[in-house]
């Protein structure tokens, strides 16, 4: 089976990419760089773009010869053309409309748990009607919403392991919010289940781990798995005061947390995985289990350590950025005279 993958380069979609190669299909990945992608057999890079490849003319030329597409396309941040509208719901609604016009048999579309037109949340809302719409087509489509998904190149894996290994480990608003995390190696493998079964899966269906846990007790399982005390200390946030760094990642876009991502934090709500485990024939795995198959690696613990200096070290640097170009700008005689003392 040929498959066009979209989000190749992604967190979800590298994954997706190596385990339908595995399978034996060819893959098709649309991603803005192909150049970065790593030459391997069976895998075809082209260029595309989901802030600004909204014509259905476009992505039926990519569909030549393809047999199925999977859309792992998805962002946290919104950052300048690469908004939730644009990059969520408009390019794919472009791209499954071409999939009709294609004839392509198959399509699997990587959501996310709550999805929901109208929902408050932009990430959510716009996820939700890519999904509605990809269901109201005559294709065969599987819609998979995850719970949180973590991995170890995950941006929320990052964000919690950062977390999880501070001296004083800080929950937001009690960490009462209930997750099923999932791995992603799970996510993948669903998408790949849908494309290879006989009868595919048609809707939407919600998937996560095994476990039901607490934001709290995610944190400190993650800080035993770092090495940590498994019992804290811990020092609960209120939410209203988790606004303030939400709003700097808002302004600055290099916060650890920002206003959408606090949202989905507390928004988080247990999901039933049943539909999903009878339609695809497995269960997957639970965050106990994972840490005990994955064990943390030296660089992960100390990169988790490290994580809190980010945006110091950020703060400190950007000075230099900014007086860099603004002293080149300065007669060339000037540039001299500061050589000069540079080195006295």
């Amino acid at each position: 089976m040929r498959v066009l993958l979209t989000g190749a380069s992604g967190f979800v979609g590298r994954e997706i990419q190596r385990q339908l190669l595995l399978r034996g299909h060819e893959v098709r990945a649309i991603v803005r760089r192909p150049g970065e992608l790593a030459r391997v057999e069976g895998l075809e890079a082209a260029a595309g773009d989901f802030a600004s490849d909204h014509a259905v003319s476009l992505w039926v030329e990519r569909l030549v010869g393809i047999d199925a597409v999977v859309n792992a396309v998805g962002i946290i941040r919104e950052r300048g053309r690469s908004t939730f509208e644009a990059v969520q719901t408009d390019a794919p609604i472009a791209l499954f409309d071409a999939c009709v016009e294609a004839g392509v048999e198959r399509v699997v579309q990587i959501s996310a748990a709550g999805a929901s037109t109208g929902h408050a949340q932009p990430f959510l809302a716009t996820k939700g009607v890519a999904d509605e719409h990809l269901l109201s087509l005559p294709l065969a489509a599987a819609v998979l919403r995850p719970s949180l998904i973590v991995g170890h190149d995950g941006e929320s894996a990052r964000l919690f392991r950062g977390l999880a290994a501070l001296p004083i480990v800080p929950i937001p608003g009690g960490g009462g919010f209930p997750f099923n995390p999932i791995h992603v190696e799970d996510v993948a493998k669903a998408a790949c289940v849908a494309l290879d079964a006989d009868d595919m899966p048609r809707g939407a269906y919600d998937l996560g781990g095994a476990q039901r846990v607490t934001l709290r007790d995610m944190l400190l399982s993650i800080r035993a798995w770092l090495g940590g005390r498994p019992t804290g200390p811990t020092l609960s946030i209120p939410l209203w005061l988790m606004k303030l760094p939400a709003l700097f990642g808002d302004v600055t876009g290099i916060g650890p947390i920002d206003s959408a991502q606090l949202a989905m934090l507390k928004d988080g709500a247990p999901i039933d995985r049943r539909p999903f485990e009878e339609a695809f024939g497995f269960a997957p795995r639970g965050l106990d289990v994972l840490l005990a198959e994955l064990p943390s690696t030296e660089a992960e613990r100390w990169h988790a350590r490290l994580a809190q200096l980010r945006v110091p070290i950020r703060l400190l640097v950007a000075p230099v950025w900014i007086i860099t170009p603004t002293v080149s700008l300065a007669p060339w005689e000037l540039g001299l005279e500061l050589q000069r003392h540079s080195r006295v």
